[in-house]
């Protein structure tokens, strides 16, 4: 990331992120810390695709390449994930089985032709939770009767 900046999206003059630059080398996982308001959630969905503001500066390179981040769709394709800090809120369905939790961000991968194929979609439930260790008796316990730890691994797993 060089030169990252987000602005406002109401006041344009306002920068909420102001001239980032951060280096990720091969392998590596980035977590993103700091106090309330300090800019974390804004950073991190800004390299998303999901931008508090839309109007950004600076470039993310892959490889020593630019990539376009500028949609949630582009920003994987270019192999970035995000995870919230508030699995409750914005990244589990609570009221929902792990399966269809886990393969709900990738529909497409289960499926064919809009048809979800159940086989399949059990398959890779079954393979994230045994790669993320989730603790529950079957891929068809709620999702919200699990442990915050086993949410948590949850939303890893989508």
């Amino acid at each position: 990331v060089k030169d990252w900046s987000v602005y406002h999206p109401i006041h344009a003059e306002r920068q909420v992120i102001k001239n980032v630059n951060l280096n990720v080398r091969k392998g590596e996982v980035v977590g993103i810390a700091g106090l309330m308001g300090a800019g974390r959630t804004e950073f991190a969905m800004s390299l998303f695709g999901r931008s508090y503001g839309r109007h950004i500066t600076g470039e993310v390179l892959l490889e020593g390449k630019p990539i376009d981040i500028s949609s949630v769709s582009k920003a994987v394709e270019n192999r970035i994930a995000y995870v919230t800090e508030d699995r409750k809120t914005y990244g589990l369905n609570l009221i929902d089985h792990i399966k269809h939790n886990v393969t709900l961000a990738n529909l497409g991968g289960v499926s064919s032709r809009g048809v979800i194929d159940d086989m399949r979609e059990m398959s890779v439930a079954n393979d994230y939770r045994k790669k993320t260790n989730i603790r529950a008796s079957s891929v068809y316990q709620l999702t919200g009767n699990l442990s915050g730890g086993n949410q948590q691994k949850v939303v890893l797993s989508k």
